[in-house]
């Protein structure tokens, strides 16, 4: 598993929490092999994109059945926001949940983040985002020049 991978899973720890807030406005989340990862973990991750349905899959599938002692379909649930703006979720989900951000400019200290461009469209960003994380990989482990 690659380091920027490890470093986004360490920010989960099992059996810290239930709930979970995940700030992803690059959709870090969204990567295939941290999803993996998640999962692996207990986690289950569910977009944020409407208030009232979010609610009504938390408290019917999950919330009821924690608060009763029983098994929910995860250990713990990542409410992912695609943006930063965590302060305008519920203030209940606020007090409950252990609050993380993410975003390509963190894990990714020195990439130029405006030239990567928050204008383009999402699956433009997705693809760079791929691409990015394929040359990071070789920045990571550089393979040794053969002498010719």
């Amino acid at each position: 598993m690659s380091p920027w991978i490890e470093r986004i899973l360490k920010e989960f720890p099992a059996d810290l929490s239930r709930l979970w807030i995940a700030a992803d406005p690059d959709d870090v989340l969204l990567d295939e092999q941290v999803l993996s990862g998640l999962r692996e973990r207990g986690f289950e991750l569910m977009p944020f994109e409407d208030s009232v349905a979010f609610r009504a899959e938390y408290e019917d599938r999950y919330r009821s059945a924690w608060d009763r002692g029983k098994a929910a379909p995860a250990k713990a649930l990542v409410l992912h926001l695609r943006g930063i703006n965590i302060s305008d979720l519920p203030w209940d989900y606020l007090r409950q949940a252990r609050r993380v951000s993410l975003s390509l400019a963190n894990l990714f200290p020195k990439l130029s983040y405006r030239s990567f461009g928050r204008s383009v469209s999402n699956t433009t960003r997705r693809c760079s985002r791929r691409r990015l994380i394929l040359h990071h990989r070789r920045w990571e482990n550089p393979q040794p020049k053969s002498s010719s």
